[in-house]
């Protein structure tokens, strides 16, 4: 598998009941590329700020986003990607109101059903906050490379 290039990083984040051999209720991946020239708040994701003021502060500094992939599984009968919810990222600044508009927009590209697993109104409601919680983890990733930060505040 390539490396990522520079001011790249993903995640993946798993929904399940249990940490076990589970299947998940619902799968999110992203990989975030940032434009980062000479960003000051490296260490502002160690607060206990609201993710909206920690969001503030990216808008700030012109915190920018040139490549966004965001992808789910468990939401369609096959995995997707919300290329949709994607474009609208690319380019932009990040801010709260952003990453919040491009949550509700990967909600709106999946089709979920229910299962025994998970009601679909409860996969809809669960694509939004993990969304937002995999571009968080992924630009903190970016930001703070082989840092790990406990507790884990924001997701």
């Amino acid at each position: 598998m390539p490396r990522f290039g520079e001011n790249t990083a993903s995640v993946y984040i798993k929904h399940t009941r249990r940490a076990a051999m589970d299947l998940p209720i619902i799968g999110v991946a992203a990989r975030i590329t940032l434009d980062r020239n000479d960003v000051k708040c490296r260490d502002v994701l160690c607060t206990m700020e609201p993710i909206a003021g920690i969001m503030g502060l990216f808008e700030d500094e012109g915190l920018r986003c040139v490549d966004a992939r965001i992808a789910m599984g468990v939401v369609a009968p096959r995995p997707i990607r919300a290329k949709k919810a994607e474009a609208v990222l690319k380019g932009k600044v990040l801010s709260g109101k952003l990453v919040a508009e491009v949550a509700e927009i990967a909600e709106s590209e999946a089709s979920p059903r229910d299962s025994i697993r998970g009601e679909a109104w409860y996969r809809s409601e669960m694509i939004k906050v993990l969304v937002r919680r995999a571009i968080m983890k992924a630009i903190d990733r970016v930001l703070r490379p082989g840092e790990v930060v406990y507790p884990e505040r924001l997701w």
